[in-house]
């Protein structure tokens, strides 16, 4: 018998079950109401994409934080429709 409440997913951030049925509505106010825990950690990345990611945003690390974001929910996408049907 699977326990009922929030999932997390390794990071400790609240993840919503995208596998469960849900309307459009309930799918956009889930969005609106995920907050993920933040990690802090040291990464090492080439100067001139700090440096470009600087120059565009006051907010940089955020901006980093959606492309890496968008990235993996891309490949989690792709992962998911080459997976074979059960």
């Amino acid at each position: 018998m699977k326990k009922k409440g929030k999932k997390k997913n390794d990071a400790g951030a609240a993840v919503v079950d995208a596998a469960s049925p849900s309307s459009a509505a309930d799918s956009a106010e889930a969005k609106a109401l995920y907050k993920p825990v933040k990690q802090s950690v040291t990464i090492r990345l080439d100067s001139d994409v700090v440096a470009w990611f600087k120059s565009r945003e006051d907010r940089y690390q955020t901006a980093i934080n959606k492309v890496l974001r968008k990235h993996m929910l891309k490949r989690l996408s792709d992962k998911k429709k080459s997976a074979p049907a059960e």
